[in-house]
C-alpha cells in the first residue's frame, strides 16, 4: 500500500500504524487477512508484527479453520492475531454539566473501573485544574492499576474543543476559554493527555470499542443540558473550523424563541429542546392553577427537580409533562430530518436520557422519518443507544486510545 518510497523509517512507522488499527477493528485477524486488506507483502506483515508479539503487546490465537486447512496445505501457521487487553490501560473524564465521572478501561475499551463526583463548581479553571490533578491519580489508584500502564487521559467536556492543539476554544463555563487544558494537565500528573469535544470523543467510542458503524457517513445525535449532532466521515470525525462542527444546538428553530443562555440567540434548539429547556418548562408548570400534579408529588421543590423526576411524572401519566416533551420531541425530529436530508448519513446513533421512554423514541423516530427525503427515511438506520451514566468518560478513554496508541507508533 505505502511500503515503497524513499524515506523508509517513515514509510515503516506508517505501516505500523496501518496494521495496528487493522488489527485493533477485525482482531481476530491472520497475516494473511492484513496483507490482503492493506495490500501489503506478507515479509512486511512480518517485520511489523514480530516486533509486537516479542513486545506482549500482540498474541497468537489458534485458528481451527486454517488448522482443518492444513492438511491440504501444509506449513500455512494456523493462527490469528489480538492485542493483549491488559498491556495498556487508558483513563477517561467526563466534564459533563451535572458532575464529573471516570472510567478506566483496558487497551481494547472494556471498562475496568468507574467512579462519579457531584462536583459541579467549576466556574474556575485554575481550581478545576487542581481539582483533577488530584482525583485523577486517586482514581487510577483506586482502580489497582499501576501508573505506568496508563497510558494516557482523555478529557472531554461540551464546546468548541480542539483535540490536535488540546485547546478549549469555547465552552459554556466562564474562563476557561482559551486554555490549553491537555498540556496544563499532562505537565502536573506526569501522563499525556488527550482532550475533545464530549460528543465528537462518543461517536469515536462507539467506533473503536463498540465497533458498530456501518456505513459512512455516521452522525451521532445527542441531547442532554446540551443538543450535539456530530458526524463521522470517510472514519474521521468531524471537526470543521474552530472545532465547532456538530453545534446542532445552537442552530435557530424558532426565531421568536426564548433566549439561550449560552449561546445569546432567541429559540435555538437547545433554548427550546434539550434537557435544560425541559427542566424549565416543568418548573414554570410543577402546579397547575396551584393544584399538584403527578410531577409535583415526586418532587416539589423547583429547585430539585431532575429529569429523572420529569421523565417519571411522564412514564405515570402527567399529562403536562407529556405535553411538553411532545413539543420538544417535535423540533428535535424536526431537526434530525434536516441533518438526513443535508448528509445522507448510514447510521444514525441516538443518545440522551429523555429516549429511555418508548414513546419518546417512537415520537422521535416516526415523526424523522416522515419530515425526511423518501431516500433518507428508507436508507438510514437509526440506532437507539441505552442510557449509559459512563459512556461519555469511555467516550473520553477512547480518544486516548485513538491518539496515543492507535495514531502513535510505540
Amino acid at each position: 500500500m505505502i511500503e515503497k518510497g524513499g524515506n523508509l523509517p517513515l514509510i515503516k512507522q506508517k505501516n505500523v500504524s496501518l496494521i495496528k488499527k487493522m488489527v485493533y477493528r477485525y482482531s481476530p485477524i491472520s497475516r494473511s487477512e492484513i496483507a490482503q486488506r492493506l495490500s501489503l507483502t506478507s515479509p512486511t506483515i512480518t517485520t511489523s508484527v514480530n516486533p509486537m508479539i516479542a513486545q506482549g503487546l500482540l498474541r497468537e490465537l489458534p485458528d481451527l479453520e486454517e488448522r482443518r486447512d492444513m492438511e491440504r496445505s501444509p506449513g500455512r501457521r494456523p493462527v490469528k492475531l489480538e492485542f493483549v487487553p491488559e498491556t495498556h490501560y487508558f483513563c477517561g473524564v467526563d466534564l459533563g454539566p451535572y458532575g464529573i465521572s471516570y472510567a478506566l478501561t483496558d487497551l481494547m475499551g472494556r471498562t475496568v473501573a468507574t467512579s462519579t463526583s457531584t462536583y459541579t463548581d467549576m466556574g474556575s479553571y485554575e481550581s478545576t485544574m487542581e481539582m483533577l490533578v488530584e482525583s485523577i491519580p486517586n482514581f487510577i489508584r483506586a482502580a489497582k492499576q499501576p501508573k505506568n500502564k496508563v497510558l494516557g487521559v482523555g478529557v472531554v467536556m461540551p464546546g468548541l474543543i480542539d483535540g490536535a492543539a488540546g485547546k478549549i476554544n469555547s465552552t459554556f463555563r466562564s474562563g476557561w476559554d482559551g486554555h490549553f487544558l491537555a498540556q496544563d494537565l499532562s505537565e502536573k500528573i506526569g501522563i499525556q493527555v488527550k482532550v475533545d469535544n464530549n460528543v465528537r470523543a462518543r461517536i469515536i467510542e462507539a467506533d473503536l470499542f463498540d465497533r458498530m458503524l456501518l456505513g459512512d457517513p455516521v452522525a451521532y445525535f445527542y441531547v442532554s443540558y446540551g443538543i450535539a449532532c456530530h458526524l463521522m466521515i470517510n472514519g474521521s470525525a468531524l471537526y470543521g473550523e474552530f472545532a465547532a462542527a456538530g453545534e446542532i444546538g445552537h442552530t435557530i428553530v424558532k426565531q421568536d424563541g426564548p433566549l439561550c443562555t449560552t449561546c445569546g440567540n432567541y429559540g435555538c434548539l437547545e433554548a427550546l429542546a434539550s434537557e435544560k429547556a425541559v427542566l424549565s418548562q416543568c418548573r414554570a408548570n410543577l402546579y397547575y392553577n396551584g393544584v399538584p400534579n403527578v410531577l409535583s408529588e415526586i418532587c416539589s421543590d423547583p429547585e430539585k427537580l431532575t429529569i429523572e423526576h420529569v421523565l417519571e411524572a411522564q412514564r405515570r401519566g402527567d399529562q403536562t409533562v407529556g405535553r411538553i416533551l411532545n413539543g420538544c420531541i417535535r423540533y428535535l425530529s424536526a431537526e434530525l430530518a434536516n441533518v438526513i436530508n443535508l448528509v445522507s448519513p448510514k447510521t444514525v446513533l441516538v443518545d440522551g436520557r429523555i429516549f429511555s421512554v418508548d414513546q419518546n423514541r417512537a415520537q422521535l423516530l416516526d415523526e424523522t422519518r416522515t419530515l425526511a427525503l423518501n431516500i433518507g427515511k428508507e436508507r438510514t438506520r437509526f440506532i437507539f443507544l441505552p442510557y449509559d451514566a459512563y459512556r461519555g468518560a469511555r467516550g473520553a478513554a477512547s480518544i486516548a486510545v485513538k491518539e496515543f496508541f492507535l495514531e502513535n507508533a510505540l
